[in-house]
This record gives C-alpha cells, sequence and structure tokens, in this order.
C-alpha cells in the first residue's frame, strides 16, 4: 500500500469515526480505485450564503436587513439554524458547493445563524429551534413565514439525500416571488 493510499484510508476511517460517513461506505471507497475527477467547463455557482454574528447586533434586526436584501436582489430568504457541535449541520455545509446543493438552493439566499451564538435572541426575533439543522423561509420584516424543514428528512448526509428536501422550500416562490415573501 502506498502512502497516499493509506492516508486515504486514514482519512476516510476518521470521517466515519466522526459520523459523518457510513462505515459500510468507508470500506468500499476504501477498496474502490478513485478516478481522476471530471473537470467541468464551467463551474457551478456557489450557494448564495450571508453568516450572522451576534456582535453585529439584534437578530431580530440582522434577519429583517438580510432578508430585505436578499427579496431586494431577486432571492428567497432562507435561514438557516446550525451549530459548530452539529454532525448533520456539519456535513451540510461542508457540501453546500455540491453541483446538486447549490441546484436545490438556486434563487435563495441562506442567512446562516449559529443557535449557540443567538440562543437568548431567538424567540424575541420568533425563531422556534425544533431541531437542528433547520430552515424556514423569512418575510421582508425577517419572520419566518413556515415552520420550514429540518435535516431528519435526509435518507443520509449526501448531497442526493439533502438537495431533494432542501429544494422543497421554494414552493413559495411564484413568478413575482415579491408577491409572496
Amino acid at each position: 500500500m502506498c502512502s497516499s493510499d493509506l492516508r486515504v484510508s486514514l482519512f476516510l476511517l476518521l470521517t466515519a469515526c466522526s459520523g459523518l460517513l457510513d462505515a459500510s461506505a468507508v470500506a468500499v471507497e476504501a477498496q474502490t480505485p478513485v478516478a481522476p475527477a471530471a473537470t467541468a467547463s464551467v463551474a457551478p455557482a456557489d450557494v448564495d450564503w450571508v453568516t450572522l454574528d451576534k456582535k453585529a447586533g439584534e437578530l431580530d434586526l440582522q434577519l429583517a436587513t438580510q432578508a430585505s436584501q436578499a427579496i431586494a436582489d431577486g432571492k428567497l430568504p432562507v435561514a438557516y439554524l446550525g451549530a459548530r457541535w452539529c454532525g448533520p449541520c456539519k456535513a451540510f455545509k461542508m457540501q453546500k458547493d455540491d453541483p446538486a446543493i447549490v441546484e436545490a438552493l438556486d434563487g435563495v439566499r441562506i442567512i446562516e445563524l449559529d443557535v449557540d451564538q443567538f440562543m437568548t435572541g431567538l424567540e424575541p426575533a420568533g425563531v422556534q429551534v425544533v431541531a437542528i439543522p433547520h430552515w424556514f423561509v423569512l418575510d421582508a420584516q425577517g419572520d419566518p413565514i413556515n415552520t420550514g424543514m429540518s435535516g431528519d428528512k435526509w435518507t443520509d448526509l449526501s448531497p442526493a439525500s439533502m438537495a431533494p428536501s432542501l429544494a422543497s422550500l421554494k414552493p413559495h416562490e411564484t413568478a413575482d416571488r415579491k408577491s409572496v415573501v
């Protein structure tokens, strides 16, 4: 076994131990030769993403500012609640630039907030945390207009599993998105 094979095996083992991969997938991946990645002629666009910071002020004001700006930019404002310690949150953020995720979130601006950082500001801002990761659509004032969706809809932590449920956030849009949010 060459040193690059050993590094790949070690990486896969550590990833599986962290809970981000199914251990059976590691065994298959470790035995399967990896083909060189195909080069795309046009790279997919990134997910439109902003991260809120408690130091920047009250949560309700930040949500209102970001939501109204998203709408002005022709985007559907979607709040994303996560935490640094959350395994599925880590998996989502690591894979947010995957083409399936980018396509699912096309036309959406993700407004990320760390639940640990904003714990005291969530309820006054009208945000109900049931589970994380969690997403919900915002109106122009930064108020949730639906109960949203959580990562429990995923069958696994792959982009193929995440993308359909993330795309389900968009039925709120119409040809005239501003009339909906």
